[in-house]
C-alpha cells in the first residue's frame, strides 16, 4: 500500500502517581503503569528506534523499513521524566527524545499556562482569591474568571504575574520547593544514558503569534543553549503547542541556515509539505491507546483518499 503507515512519534509531557498542580488543570497525566503498558503496546507493534536512526530513515523517505518504527517524546523538560519515565525506558531498552525548554532549565522560570494552572488551583480553595481575579480580569462570575485564565496568552504574562501576586501565589517558591524541571546534571546523566535531546523553544510561545523573526530566534537560541550542556549529533526541534502558522519561508531558513536538522508537531499521523517536520500523537488526549491510534490511522487513510492527507505550508 503506497500510503502504508511506516513510523508512528508519540508524545507525551509527564508520568507520575502523584497530583501535578502545575499541570492538573492543563491536561491528563498517565500513571507510571499505564504508560509502561502504552510502550509495551507499541513495542508489539513498532520497532523502536533512536533519534539518529529515524533522521537516517527520514533521509532515505523511509524506503529501508521492514517493520513499522516507532520513537517516543516527550516535550516541556519536565523532572517526570528523569525521575520516571526514563527508568521504565532504560529498563525496557527503548530510546527517546526529550524535547527542553532552555529558559526553564534548572527551574530558572515556570511556562506561563502552568501558572495559570496554579492559580486555578488556589481559587478552589481561597473564596478571596476567586474575588480578587474576577475583578483583575473583570469577570462577571467564577466560571467566566476561569475561562478567561485560560485564554491567557504568551504576551499577557505581565497580567499573569498581577494576579498572582494580588492572591499571593508565588512561582518562585513553587520554582524551589517543587523542582517541576530537569536541571543540568539530570540532563547530562540522560545524555550519558544513550537519551536524546532536542529543544522546545526558549520559553514555550505560541508560535502563531509571534513574528517570524522571533520564531527562527525561538528556534537558534535555544539550540545553541542546549549545546552548551550536551552534544547534539541530531539538532533537533518540536514546536511548542503546534507547529500552525510556521510558514514555508521559515522552514527554509531554518533547514538552509542548518540551525535544525529536523522538528516535529503535533497534529497526529500525518503528513507536511515541509520535509524534515514529522508530525506527532499527543499521547494525553485519550484514555485507549488503541482508540487513539484506531482512529489517527482512520484519519490518515481517509485524508489520503480525498487528497488533503498533507499539511500545506503558505
Amino acid at each position: 500500500m503506497r500510503n502504508r503507515i511506516k513510523y508512528v512519534l508519540p508524545f507525551y509531557h509527564s508520568v507520575s502517581d502523584s497530583p501535578l498542580p502545575h499541570i492538573k488543570n492543563l491536561y491528563n497525566v498517565k500513571t507510571a503503569k499505564v504508560f509502561e503498558k502504552e510502550v509495551d503496546y507499541f513495542l508489539k507493534r513498532y520497532y523502536p528506534v533512536s533519534l539518529e536512526e529515524f533522521y537516517n530513515y527520514s533521509i532515505n523517505q523511509f524506503s529501508s523499513i521492514e517493520k513499522p518504527i516507532v520513537h517516543f517524546t516527550f516535550d516541556d523538560g519536565l523532572s517526570e521524566c528523569y525521575l520516571n519515565i526514563a527508568p521504565i525506558l532504560l529498563r525496557k531498552g527503548v530510546p527517546a527524545t526529550f524535547f527542553l525548554n532552555t529558559g526553564f532549565i534548572d527551574n530558572a522560570d515556570l511556562f506561563f499556562r502552568f501558572k495559570i494552572s496554579l492559580i486555578i488551583e488556589k481559587l478552589k480553595i481561597s473564596s478571596k482569591s476567586k474575588v480578587i481575579v474576577q475583578k483583575i480580569i473583570n469577570a462577571p462570575d467564577e466560571e467566566t474568571s476561569i475561562k478567561q485564565l485560560y485564554n491567557l496568552k504568551y504576551s499577557e504574562q505581565q497580567t499573569i504575574e498581577n494576579i498572582a501576586q494580588a492572591i499571593g501565589l508565588d512561582f518562585d517558591q513553587y520554582l524551589t520547593d517543587k523542582k517541576p524541571y530537569m536541571n543540568k546534571m539530570q540532563i547530562v546523566d540522560l545524555s550519558k544514558k544513550g537519551f536524546d535531546f532536542g529543544t522546545h523553544s526558549i520559553d514555550h510561545p505560541e508560535f502563531q503569534y509571534i513574528s517570524m523573526h522571533t520564531q527562527i530566534e525561538q528556534v537558534k537560541n535555544s539550540i545553541t543553549a542546549l549545546e552548551q550542556i550536551i552534544p547534539t549529533k541530531i539538532k533537533s526541534f518540536s514546536f511548542p503547542f503546534t507547529d500552525f502558522g510556521v510558514s514555508k519561508e521559515v522552514f527554509d531558513e531554518l533547514f538552509s541556515k542548518q540551525i535544525f536538522d529536523i522538528s516535529f508537531g503535533t497534529a497526529g499521523i500525518k503528513k507536511d509539505s515541509a520535509a524534515m517536520n514529522f508530525q506527532r500523537i499527543p499521547m494525553e488526549n485519550y484514555n485507549s491507546i488503541r482508540q487513539s491510534l484506531l482512529m489517527q490511522k482512520s484519519k490518515y487513510y481517509l485524508r489520503n483518499m480525498i487528497g488533503i492527507g498533507k499539511i500545506k505550508r503558505e
